[in-house]
C-alpha cells in the first residue's frame, strides 16, 4: 500500500468514526427526548434524589421561574435539600418556621406576595386592588412579611419578594394543596 492510499484510508476511517460519533450523540439526544416525554419519566426529581442518596432520606425542593411580565423579577433558579433527620430533629414551634408559615397564613398577604411576584410592588399599587383596605393597612401587613423574610423593601416605596425566597414561596403555595 502506497503512503498516500495508506493516509487516505486513514482519512476515511477517523471520518468514519467522527461520523458515528456525531451520529450516535444525536440519536442519544432523541432518546433522552423521548424519555423526558414518557410516562415513566413524571417521578425524575424523585428519581435523581434516590440516585444521590440511595441510603439516607432526604427532602428537596427546586424551580426554574422565568418572569411572565417585565414587571416581575427573575429569571430565578433556585434548589434547596436536607436529610429529613436535620428537618424533623428541631423544636418546630421554637424556630423561625411557625413565624415564617403564620405570616402567610392570611389570604390579604398571600395576595400581597403573588401581586409582588407578578410585579406589583408598591404600597400604593397593593391599596388599589379590590378589598384590600388602605395604605396604611397594606404597609401593617407588609411588616409582618418582612419581618418573616418573605418581602424585602428593594428601593424607597417600592417592595419585593427576595430572589431567594421566591421558588420556597411557590413551593409551599403548591404543597398546600390549593392548586392543581
Amino acid at each position: 500500500m502506497s503512503e498516500e492510499e495508506h493516509r487516505g484510508t486513514s482519512v476515511e476511517a477517523r471520518l468514519a468514526a467522527l461520523e458515528a460519533a456525531v451520529f450516535a450523540d444525536r440519536d442519544a439526544g432523541a432518546d433522552r427526548a423521548e424519555r423526558h416525554d414518557s410516562v415513566d419519566d413524571r417521578l425524575w426529581i424523585l428519581e435523581g434524589l434516590k440516585s444521590r442518596h440511595p441510603e439516607h432520606s432526604v427532602v428537596a425542593y427546586a424551580g426554574h421561574v422565568v418572569p411572565e411580565d417585565d414587571r416581575a423579577p427573575g429569571p430565578v433558579e433556585w434548589q434547596y435539600g436536607l436529610d429529613s433527620g436535620t428537618i424533623l430533629s428541631p423544636p418546630w414551634e421554637d424556630t423561625a418556621t411557625a413565624d415564617a408559615l403564620a405570616a402567610l397564613a392570611s389570604p390579604l398577604r398571600l395576595r400581597f406576595v403573588q401581586e409582588m411576584l407578578r410585579g406589583t410592588d408598591t404600597p400604593a399599587a397593593l391599596a388599589e386592588l379590590d378589598g384590600v383596605g388602605t395604605v396604611g393597612q397594606v404597609y401593617h401587613h407588609l411588616q409582618q412579611l418582612q419581618a418573616a423574610g418573605w418581602v424585602r423593601q428593594v428601593a424607597r416605596g417600592r417592595y419585593g419578594v427576595p430572589p431567594e425566597r421566591v421558588v420556597p414561596l411557590l413551593t409551599i403555595v403548591l404543597a398546600s394543596g390549593g392548586i392543581a
